[in-house]
């Protein structure tokens, strides 16, 4: 006779299967990620002697990291014994490099590194070379460039005869020396081409101490540790100090393996992912054990056939959360694959051990049912917790995403330009390059608007600077209050809709100093109890010559920074970018809203040409509507909530499954 529940006899052991699924997934992804991210680590030659060199600051007790110049480089690479090779980079890859006199334009992201960048991380070339120290020795004296793999074959058709032609870079000719391997962007993860050191933007990068803007990478000699390399830098940055008090009073160096520099900031979470897909295992092989438990040698046949869906889950797992992370900043060479013979390896592995662990479960559920409500009690408590997490994580994203921006995003369309080249050494034809912008795009058919900003636009964050004002006394030399500067043209707040709550914006052909406006508080701190209107403030220190600029208007508060969850440091002030003083090489940021029944993609290529028109040497890039960029912005905030989540949901899941399992003919399906 057989025992009761005949029906569920198919049931216990699919639901079991369905439960090692979920928990072997979940190792599965995390195991994945910490593959790419710790196993396989950066790819270059003996990683485990690459360090990275930052600077530090140290201010009245506290000490930031902080770039280096590059004649500081220079005394480090002379000076300090413990590294066999050194070589500066860009970190950010962010070195703007316009490819013009082309058929189309591009503006292309470079790294500035050493001659010894490449050897230094075991890099060798596809085709041709790369420069030489001789070709790194001398500013502004040998232009030859590196191309990556993806530019070579993108605009070049991948042809080798382009090793020894020339590439025009922002209007200077630069000798194609060599092609990168395919997969190489730099250690910046984003680098279209490589230039020598002693080409930067700018000659005061390499004349001047006070302009820090690069980062070290090393290679550690044989034997020599990060504490002993930690131990020579701080003797030879406090030499430095003494010699140099003027520049470097306060300056020092930190040495850290490469792969802190790049994943110290998230082994924290790595660690957090792991633990919690280890508890979900665990959980799992729980409740599959008490679902099997009138089935107790099915616990190998259980694990490995989870084991097989889990893969196929995580898979499908890290494809959705890697959409849901909204453009999560991941190196280049990072790979989250769980297809990798490793990862699936290692599944198996644990499928094999827990196929015991779950037979120990069903034992247990079948002999100590009090063991068994405790487990799944505290699978419930687990449940309940995450839950409140996740409540709390989405509470916290919805209250930032629903506060006023202050601005409207809605039909925005945002592009760049980086206006630099030996035709732009000088301020003058930059600013008649800006004049015929604001003049001639506004007639562009299908524009209703137009307006230019420097150095941002909503969502790109802030840039900070000092600002004096007219009657306050100035407790630094710089001036008297830090503030956040945008520079705009005068149909900056008509165009995103920033209402002016006094006096006037700026007028269209105003091109001589004459005024600002600040935000309201900026006019509540500096003003208190009175109307700014008519005060005067000057960019920096009282003394300078610059002008004293009118208080015109005051605009509402706006969320420049996006929907960021980083407070601003300082109020707003807004410009004149005619008026303003320039900083080259200038990046210009354009706001354009089309007419009504005007599409923003039909609208584009009129732009270009307009462009081309006014200046065939300057590509357009980074092109996407406003809204767009908020929207990359709000998955990145929303990611923390989705993942918390995706633990809740597995948590409640198992408890269920383990409350099955414990509940009046749960896990039958064979003889009593």
């Amino acid at each position: 006779m057989t025992g009761q529940g005949n029906g569920a006899a198919p049931a216990a052991p699919a639901a079991a299967v369905l439960v090692m699924a979920l928990g072997l997934g979940a190792a599965a992804a995390a195991l994945a990620v910490v593959d790419a991210v710790v196993v396989r680590g950066v790819p270059y030659r003996e990683p485990s002697r690459l360090v990275v060199l930052t600077g530090t600051f140290a201010d009245q007790g506290t000490v930031a990291d902080w770039p280096i110049s590059q004649l500081d480089f220079a005394d480090w690479r002379r000076l300090a014994r413990s590294f066999s090779e050194m070589s500066v980079f860009n970190d950010d890859g962010d070195l703007a490099l316009n490819l013009d006199g082309v058929s189309e334009p591009e503006r292309l992201k470079g790294e500035l590194v050493s001659d010894s960048y490449f050897p230094l991380l075991g890099i060798q070339a596809e085709f041709g070379r790369f420069f030489s120290r001789q070709e790194d020795t001398k500013p502004f004296t040998d232009y030859v460039t590196v191309l990556s793999h993806d530019l070579w074959r993108r605009r070049f058709g991948g042809d080798p005869g382009v090793i020894g032609s020339q590439v025009q870079l922002n209007g200077q000719r630069y000798r194609v020396t060599g092609i990168a391997p395919a997969g190489f962007r730099g250690l910046s993860g984003a680098a279209d081409l490589w230039i020598p050191s002693q080409l930067p933007p700018i000659s005061e990068y390499v004349t001047m101490r006070l302009v820090r803007w690069v980062t070290v990478v090393a290679r550690l000699r044989p034997g020599v540790t990060i504490a002993q390399a930690q131990q020579e830098m701080d003797r030879v940055t406090a030499d430095l100090a003494r010699r140099y008090p003027d520049s470097n009073k306060g300056m020092g160096a930190h040495v850290a393996a490469l792969s802190d520099f790049w994943y110290g900031g998230v082994r924290h979470g790595l660690l957090v992912l792991a633990l919690g897909a280890l508890a979900v295992l665990i959980a799992a092989c729980c409740d599959a054990g008490l679902l099997l438990r009138r089935r107790l040698p099915a616990g190998l046949a259980c694990a490995l056939a989870g084991g097989a869906l889990g893969l196929l889950a995580a898979w499908l797992a890290a494809r959705a959360l890697l959409a849901a992370g909204g453009g999560l900043e991941l190196k280049s060479w990072v790979r989250v694959a769980v297809a990798r013979p490793e990862v699936i390896a290692a599944v198996l592995a644990l499928a094999l051990l827990c196929a015991p662990a779950i037979t120990l479960a069903a034992r247990a559920g079948r002999r100590c049912r009090g063991l068994a409500l405790a487990a799944v009690a505290v699978q419930a408590v687990a449940a309940v917790v995450l839950l409140a997490a996740t409540g709390l994580r989405t509470r916290d994203y919805l209250e930032l995403v629903n506060r006023p921006l202050g601005f409207s995003p809605a039909g925005v369309l945002t592009y760049r330009i980086d206006i630099r080249g030996p035709r732009y050494d000088d301020v003058q034809p930059v600013r008649a390059v800006v004049r015929r912008l604001v003049e001639q795009l506004p007639a562009v058919p299908g524009v209703a608007q137009v307006a230019l900003a420097d150095p941002t636009i909503p969502t790109d964050g802030w840039a900070g600077t000092y600002i004096s004002v007219e009657g306050h006394p100035s407790p630094a030399p710089q001036g008297t209050y830090t503030s956040m500067v945008h520079s705009v043209t005068a149909d900056y707040f008509s165009l995103l809709r920033i209402p002016l709550l006094a006096g006037r914006g700026f007028g269209a052909r105003e091109w001589m100093p004459t005024g600002v406006v600040v935000s309201k508080a900026t006019a509540d701190k500096y003003w208190p109890g009175q109307s700014p209107l008519g005060k005067r403030i000057k960019n920096g220190p009282a003394s300078a010559p610059d002008p004293w600029l009118t208080v015109l208007g005051v605009a509402t508060e706006v969320r420049h920074e996006g929907i960021d969850g980083t407070p601003r440091p300082a109020p707003d002030v807004y410009f004149p970018l005619t008026q303003f003083p320039m900083r080259l090489p200038l990046t210009v940021n354009f706001l354009v809203r089309p007419q009504p029944g005007v599409t923003a993609a039909s609208l584009l290529p009129a732009l270009r040409r307009q462009m081309q028109a006014i200046s065939p040497d300057l590509p357009l890039f980074d092109v996407a509507m406003l809204q767009e960029r908020l929207d990359r912005q709000r998955l990145r905030a929303r990611f923390p909530a989705v993942l918390i989540g995706l633990f809740a949901a597995l948590a409640l899941v198992l408890a269920a499954a383990g409350a099955a399992g414990l509940a009046p003919g749960g896990g039958r399906g064979g003889r009593p």
